[in-house]
């Protein structure tokens, strides 16, 4: 077959397989052996390639899928895991923006985003592209998982990056693609809860001094099971109590890495602070 003709059947198959990962069956041993299968440097290289491909003209250029791109961005995080611990990171290129693209485009949670850190340390190690693709690094890397956990922007904050690197860097990390299987099958299944009740809405906001109402609202519900979530854009985050204050509740995030948290008064005013509780952003009701 030609390279072409392979990348269209290679594209064809992996939106199959979101078939069954809708169905929270994603088809990891089929990546696993295929994957293994990569035999020579060549064989790798062209792999790398069409992981680019899926990222680049699936899951961010075709906006006929954007129904699978919950299960299409997953995908891709699991196969690159699977490409450094199968072939390790020495199958990794500089040049290579596959691992960098994957944490951009997560399209499921903080936690997948957190699980996949690993991936970006070799990367590091590695060095090349994650040097400067999006700026020097940890700026676009950081980025990627604020919005993931708080939908907030450290965007020139270059005083805060080596605190939050440092965090990063010392926490204890499961191996990838198992941690990001259990995390996929765990958002999943919050499909399958009601929500209880709205304890409020809020305007969205990314800079502590910028609004933006075009960016839309966001809330805190109770669900079904009786927990309590953040929801924005249909995505729900666990929120874990951390302390009852006489006038206010403070959450956080389940897995949140930075100690941030949000601060809910009694009369529903919201805040999100940082580990030393400054505030960093006030949210206006909705």
């Amino acid at each position: 077959m030609k390279p072409k003709t392979l990348l269209v059947l290679f594209i064809f198959l992996t939106l199959l397989s979101c078939i069954n990962e809708e169905k929270n069956l994603i088809p990891v041993d089929t990546y696993k052996l295929e994957i293994s299968n990569l035999k020579t440097e060549k064989e790798i290289s062209a792999y790398w390639q069409k992981l680019y491909h899926l990222d680049q003209d699936i899951l961010v250029g075709n906006l006929k899928i954007q129904s699978k791109r919950d299960s299409l961005s997953i995908a891709n995080m699991i196969r690159t895991a699977l490409m450094f611990e199968t072939h390790r990171k020495e199958s990794y290129k500089p040049n290579n923006l596959v691992p960098i693209l994957n944490l951009a485009h997560n399209n499921i949670n903080g936690s997948s985003s957190l699980a996949f850190w690993p991936i970006i340390q070799q990367t590091k190690e590695v060095g090349g592209a994650i040097n400067s693709f999006g700026g020097k690094f940890p700026a676009y890397q950081l980025e990627a998982l604020t919005y993931a956990f708080y939908d907030y922007s450290v965007f020139g904050q270059k005083s805060i990056y080596p605190k939050l690197l440092d965090k990063l860097n010392k926490k204890e990390y499961s191996r990838v693609s198992t941690s990001l299987i259990e995390i996929y099958s765990d958002f999943k299944a919050l499909e399958n809860l009601e929500i209880k009740k709205v304890i409020g809405t809020w305007q969205r906001k990314n800079f502590k001094d910028v609004t933006d109402a075009s960016l839309g609202n966001f809330q805190i519900v109770q669900l079904s099971d009786n927990n309590i979530y953040i929801k924005r854009f249909n995505r729900l985050q666990l929120l874990n109590v951390y302390n009852v204050k006489p006038n206010s509740i403070i959450y956080k995030v389940e897995n949140e890495p930075f100690h941030w948290s949000y601060n809910l008064s009694n009369n529903g005013d919201l805040s999100l602070l940082n580990d030393e509780g400054e505030i960093l952003i006030n949210y206006k009701k909705a």
